[in-house]
């Protein structure tokens, strides 16, 4: 038996070791994005496209939700996988613990939060008259999941960090496949509508993040927790929050963008845009989800043989890594230019949405191709402990460029302008991450 059980981080191949890692986290971020695709799927035909523009207004605050316990569970996931790299597995717990402890408190004041003031901040993220009550209706109800969804994923990034990344996705399918049992019998067998589907999503949660409860308290993780190593301190929290800070930004940029083009559409074309927004919208996420879940597995792969000082690998999987995202990226992209109806008929049987919705897709999906490479390079970072290029590559598409191409670009071609917005900043973004990656990887000895 091998004395330390992450050696093979440090040893095995490197293609073969990558896809280990990353299918099964590609699967889960996969399995994790058709929450919101199957809500979308069943409300858009059970309850209409107001409904779907309900889901567009509720989206962000989702992710604000989400963004904390990623930024938590990125953050640990890069200490804990340097830890066992330098073999300190008992401060690799000491991390772990800590993540958990703010994720914990931080979910519940945004419950309480959320719950006060509901509908002034649906309202900020571009709700319509019409569209309001089926926000809120959705949001009240997922709210009271909130604990529950940060912990699973701040649980799902420890987890790849150790290198369990089966039990990372089968968590995620745990959460998925009773989300598409529990969707059509509450949307449609009990009528509820859009509050089914918060319904069936919250109750997937629970059930996801308990089995998470129970690998640990089971005794199944590497990682040996005990009581007396739940405190907080905050060297620990500091260095948590800033390496996974790249992450927040990144998931609050996606939310001040959606409520940037929520707002925008509104303007330029009302309830049927932001039911449009929605559906591309939901679709980009799942098409994301395998080039998130290739850096899930790249994540512990460079963290573990940064700290073992086997920089050639790191060196290689990094490579590895934005060859197959690239790749990635340009299938899904030729099939979306080719076939966008098709795609968007999931969703919706609406003859004018589905026009609107093709022209949106086509442009968006346009330079998808890019989307690997930055994403790999603020990974990279986030994984060799290096906060500053991590949080500026990850405020770059989103703040940066995206969201004021977004509010300037309308205004001279209209709502065709929105949608311009997305593939003008993959570009530049991918720029800037290009030069950064490069000057920084030829440091490396």
């Amino acid at each position: 038996m091998k004395n330390n059980p992450h050696e093979f981080l440090g040893t095995d191949k490197i293609t073969p070791l990558l896809f280990k890692l990353s299918i099964p986290a590609m699967i889960g971020m996969v399995s994790n994005a058709l929450y919101n695709v199957i809500d979308t799927v069943f409300v858009g035909h059970g309850a209409g496209s107001l409904a779907i523009g309900g889901l567009t207004i509720a989206f962000p605050f989702q992710l604000i939700i989400g963004a904390f316990a990623l930024m938590y569970g990125v953050g640990v996931a890069s200490v804990i996988s340097r830890r066992l790299g330098e073999g300190k597995p008992e401060e690799a717990v000491i991390a772990a613990s800590n993540a958990f402890i703010l994720t914990f408190f931080t979910s519940l004041i945004i419950l309480i939060f959320g719950e006060l003031f509901l509908e002034k901040i649906l309202n900020i993220f571009g709700a319509t008259e019409d569209i309001l009550p089926y926000a809120i209706d959705y949001m009240r109800i997922i709210l009271i999941g909130a604990p529950f969804l940060s912990f699973s994923m701040c649980a799902n990034n420890i987890l790849r960090s150790e290198g369990a990344a089966k039990v990372s996705m089968t968590i995620m399918i745990i959460g998925t496949a009773l989300n598409v049992v529990f969707d059509p019998i509450f949307i449609f067998g009990f009528g509820l509508g859009i509050k089914g589907a918060a319904i069936a999503t919250v109750i997937s949660q629970i059930c996801g993040s308990l089995y998470a409860l129970s690998y640990f308290l089971r005794g199944k993780s590497s990682l040996n927790f005990h009581i007396r190593l739940f405190k907080l301190k905050f060297v620990y929290i500091k260095e948590i929050i800033l390496l996974g800070l790249a992450t927040f930004i990144r998931q609050i940029g996606t939310s001040a963008m959606a409520l940037a083009v929520n707002n925008m559409v509104k303007i330029y074309g009302g309830d049927l845009a932001i039911a449009t927004f929605g559906m591309v919208n939901r679709f980009l996420t799942l098409v994301l989800m395998p080039i998130f879940g290739m850096n899930q597995g790249l994540q512990p792969i460079i963290g573990y043989n940064f700290g073992a000082k086997k920089n050639d690998r790191v060196k290689e999987v990094l490579k590895v890594a934005i060859m197959i995202t690239t790749l990635i990226g340009f299938v899904f992209s030729l099939i979306a230019f080719i076939f966008p109806r098709i795609l968007l008929t999931m969703f919706t049987t609406d003859q004018e949405l589905l026009a609107m919705g093709s022209v949106a897709l086509r442009i968006i999906i346009s330079t998808m191709v890019f989307l690997g490479l930055q994403s790999c390079g603020t990974t990279y970072f986030q994984a060799i402990g290096k906060s500053l290029p991590s949080i500026f590559l990850g405020m770059s598409r989103q703040f940066i460029i995206l969201i004021p191409l977004v509010l300037i670009l309308p205004r001279f071609f209209g709502l065709v302008g929105v949608w311009i917005a997305f593939p003008s900043a993959d570009i530049l973004s991918s720029l800037i991450t290009s030069i950064w990656l490069i000057v920084d990887i030829k440091k490396i000895k």
